[in-house]
């Protein structure tokens, strides 16, 4: 897959990975004009801003579950991560989005999980959410349900690897944690500070609406489409 991936690169005038560690990967660290990072963006007008309920409790995980990587990372979490914050937190987990059946049972056996699975209104689905969690082990690129978050006004916690591919700053955009006891500092702040809290979400909206509105986005690939389409045509 690797040995395709990097010839296709060569067999096109134009190419749009999402980050820049996808490019430095696949160029094996090399330069090529012709390939640009792009990153994802998101649709601000269907992720309204508001702030999370002062005494709500509920964890949110938001994505396509059917997806290896994050099925996993639904499993991660119940099973190694939650067990912990109920104990001293009394949180619930709630994941949201495509699911198979057989996946939505096996979550739902772990205390304290609730899966809805698609819903039409992803923001209605988790207005109650205080947290929202990528606790992603596998994958690359750029983690959507990071940015959802960040523009729903939902504090952030993700794994490092779930950062990659985000200009995102832990402690100021988002926190990251990837350990049990990390994971229990990190929802414990978000908890117990409504300062932080409110200051971490209000700052994620900010960034998101700097770094990841599609019409940003994409404006460097238009403007690259249309100079090779000019080329040709002259």
């Amino acid at each position: 897959l690797l040995k395709y991936e990097r010839d296709a690169i060569r067999r096109f005038d134009v190419v749009s990975l999402v980050s820049d560690t996808d490019r430095t990967f696949l160029l094996d660290g090399g330069q090529a004009d012709h390939v640009l990072t792009c990153s994802n963006g998101v649709d601000l007008s269907t992720l309204p801003y508001h702030e999370r309920p002062e005494s709500g409790r509920v964890i949110a995980f938001i994505g396509n579950v059917t997806s290896a990587q994050n099925f996993d990372a639904c499993v991660h979490f119940a099973e190694d991560l939650l067990p912990a914050l109920r104990a001293k937190y009394g949180v619930s987990f709630r994941v949201v989005g495509k699911i198979y059946e057989a996946q939505a049972e096996d979550l739902r056996k772990y205390d304290g999980v609730e899966v809805t699975g698609l819903v039409e209104s992803v923001a209605d689905a988790v207005k109650d959410a205080v947290i929202g969690v990528c606790p992603v082990r596998l994958g690359a690129g750029v983690q959507n349900k990071v940015l959802e978050y960040m523009a729903l006004g939902i504090p952030t916690i993700t794994s490092t690897i779930g950062l990659e591919g985000l200009a995102a700053q832990p402690e100021k955009d988002l926190l990251v944690a990837d350990t049990v006891d990390e994971y229990l500092q990190a929802v414990g702040r978000l908890l117990n500070d409504r300062g932080f809290a409110l200051g971490l979400a209000r700052q994620g909206r900010r960034y998101v609406e700097q770094h990841h509105d599609w019409d940003v986005m994409i404006r460097p690939l238009r403007e690259r489409i249309a100079k090779v389409l000019e080329g040709r045509v002259g």
